[in-house]
């Protein structure tokens, strides 16, 4: 699976690679510069929803992180330590973005084994709530900044 990766990446430069939770198990320590990982209590919050997916696309275009790989997943799991041990299992990341309707400490980079963690708000919740989009962005940009992006 990782050799296809790098197949779409250099071969046919896809960089953002949407995966939902059983396909990421799948993979073997994929390597990413950035995971985003959605997590979902409903249906409607999918990054496979197109109004959540282009909110999300447009989120990834703002941050000009073109030339980084990129994974983006949907996550469903029942606690932050089943987080934390599943993202582990499939990826090594430099960031893992933690989206959810109710993040717990927004915006603040935290080390969690290799990587810098930061939980921000969802798409499905910004398109709710637009007055958050600003707070997201603030926070997205500490990202950018330790990515020299």
């Amino acid at each position: 699976m990782e050799s296809y990766l790098n197949y779409l990446d250099e071969v046919l430069g896809i960089k953002n690679i949407f995966m939902n939770r059983e396909s990421a198990h799948a993979l073997e320590h994929q390597v990413v510069d950035i995971l985003f990982v959605n997590i979902i209590k409903e249906t409607h919050e999918s990054l496979k929803e197109p109004s959540v997916r282009e909110l999300f696309d447009k989120i990834l275009a703002a941050m000009k992180i073109e030339t980084l790989k990129v994974a983006s997943i949907d996550y469903s799991g029942r606690s932050a330590e089943s987080l934390y041990m599943d993202i582990n299992q499939a990826f090594d990341s430099k960031f893992v973005i933690v989206m959810s309707r109710e993040p717990m400490k927004s915006g603040e980079l935290r080390i969690m084994g290799p990587s810098l963690w930061m939980e921000i708000f969802n798409p499905a919740y910004l398109l709710e709530h637009p007055g958050t989009k600003k707070l997201v962005w603030i926070d997205l940009q500490k990202v950018m900044k330790r990515l020299g992006v």
